[in-house]
């Protein structure tokens, strides 16, 4: 049986799934959560500390991660310690890319062409929610899950930011606004020049397939560069490495290319004597730009003919999460678990992993 409670990172209206005794026994929390899209879970342990930890441009991300996950197919994803620490360096969505999922939701709960959604925001129910007061008097409709989802699948932190990009798809003609002035009910229809405006995104955004991998190519990486395609097929997705590609443009310009067509960047940081190599760095910061998740590794301790290398990470990236590997084999199990909770699996893994309740 269901209970309403305090969203853990929210703190907004949302159904706990499991008892206490079931929350127990499992170590995890199972909510339904408008305010972040719908399902999740949690460990217990991070409810009490990591999240707390959080701002608000944290939390969005890791909304927005939720969202993408469950339409990657994992109807409940797990939040684990690893994915908090993933959302402090995941980019934020492009202002266009946060106004197409406006549309993408305003699509997904519409059954019929025509039909208005209703969205009701009311400035108490907020203060109520944030004030740490009671929901016993707190109206948890469908036209208040509506403003709450509106603002998970926005990526907005704030009801200012919801209005900007809504008050920018009217102009664009792709949505329409009706009030009832005598409840103060808000209602959006998707018009024609949307559903035109979700196939074109439909057209030129496919999801990809395909992760890309910057690394050190010296033949003592060999080893770790097998592993890290090997851990890439394991999570569902092909790999492709810039010299497995036959081309007769400039190096760069396949890079570029071949980064924009991928679902994810892995960036391997180990190096040779030489120290730190700037191409990688480029290409994590260029993955970056377009808001490509980008998964950093690097080896503990590399040797090359026997002589060990010191390895040093620049300061830029030093305090990002990433994978410290020791042998390749340790190095494939982690990273085909790390693409998984953050990525997603991908279309090549026929079974997705979901608590469920």
């Amino acid at each position: 049986m269901s209970q309403l409670v305090r969203d853990p990172i929210w703190g907004t209206p949302a159904d706990c799934l499991f008892s206490e005794d079931e929350a127990q026994r499992r170590r995890v929390r199972l909510y339904d959560s408008p305010r972040c899209g719908g399902r999740y879970s949690i460990d217990n342990f991070i409810t009490e500390t990591g999240i707390k930890n959080l701002d608000d441009r944290e939390k969005v991300r890791l909304t927005s991660w939720l969202i993408e996950q469950r339409r990657n197919g994992i109807e409940c994803p797990i939040i684990t310690s690893d994915i908090i620490e993933d959302m402090k360096q995941r980019s934020h969505m492009s202002v266009p890319d946060r106004a197409d999922m406006i549309l993408k939701y305003l699509q997904s709960e519409t059954q019929e062409l025509g039909r208005h959604i209703n969205c009701s925001r009311s400035p108490w129910i907020e203060q109520c929610v944030y004030d740490n007061e009671s929901f016993n008097e707190i109206s948890f409709t469908g036209e208040y899950k509506a403003y709450y989802k509106l603002l998970a699948y926005s990526e907005s932190s704030v009801f200012d930011e919801l209005k900007f990009l809504l008050k920018y798809l009217e102009r664009q003609d792709w949505i329409q606004r009706k009030t009832n002035q005598s409840n103060d009910q808000i209602s959006y229809l998707l018009t024609v020049e949307g559903y035109a405006r979700l196939a074109e995104i439909q057209e030129t955004k496919i999801e990809s397939k395909q992760g890309f991998v910057a690394m050190w190519f010296d033949p003592s990486m060999e080893p770790a560069r097998e592993n890290i395609c090997s851990a890439i097929a394991d999570a569902g997705y092909e790999s492709r490495i810039i010299d497995q590609k036959h081309h007769i443009n400039k190096i760069d310009d396949e890079i570029i290319a071949e980064i924009r067509r991928s679902r994810f960047v892995i960036v391997d940081l180990t190096h040779g004597e030489d120290g730190a190599r700037g191409s990688v760095y480029y290409e994590a910061g260029f993955a970056y730009g377009l808001s490509i998740p980008v998964i950093y590794t690097s080896c503990k301790n590399h040797k090359k003919e026997g002589k060990e290398i010191e390895q040093k990470v620049h300061f830029d990236v030093d305090h990002y999460n990433r994978i410290i590997w020791d042998n390749p084999e340790d190095l494939r199990n982690k990273l085909a678990q790390r693409i998984s909770a953050v990525i997603g699996d991908g279309p090549g893994k026929s079974v997705n992993q979901s608590v469920k309740p």
